[in-house]
């Protein structure tokens, strides 16, 4: 299993805000001249957030390569997250990936040792806006 990655692609490291979760959602109501509150229950919703990925590439070319692909993925099906290791899509929760944006794409000065795409001589970081949803089994 991946330590980090977003449906198919690989990151070095998923940075930013924790994951949220699709998770029961309340919504509080009260009646004029009725005392009290009272609770509705509105159905399991995710809020967005959004995270930063980093992920060597072999080549300038790859690193855009890799890029078109994410973008790919706002159309698509929603996406299984793994985030440090941690699978976040057990059960029936996925992630809609609602936008990414190139934060820098570049070549790198020197071979970078490791990575996952040798001999790592780009670099491709990327802002993504997900969007937890439960999908019916």
């Amino acid at each position: 299993m991946a330590e980090n990655s977003i449906g198919d692609f690989e990151f070095l490291d998923i940075m930013g805000q924790v994951p949220d979760v699709a998770k029961e959602q309340l919504r509080v109501e009260s009646r004029p001249g009725v005392d009290g509150n009272f609770i509705l229950q509105t159905g399991q919703r995710g809020r967005q957030f959004t995270v930063r990925t980093a992920v060597d590439a072999a080549d300038l070319t790859a690193a855009l390569l890799l890029f078109n692909g994410y973008t790919a993925l706002i159309a698509d099906e929603p996406q299984e997250l793994t985030w440090h290791g941690q699978n976040l899509s057990a059960g029936n929760q996925l992630y809609q990936v609602l936008d990414v944006r190139a934060i820098e794409i570049r070549e790198l000065a020197a071979n970078a040792i490791g990575g996952l795409n040798p001999p790592s001589e780009a670099i491709c970081e990327c802002e993504w806006d997900l969007l937890p949803v439960v999908v019916s089994s």
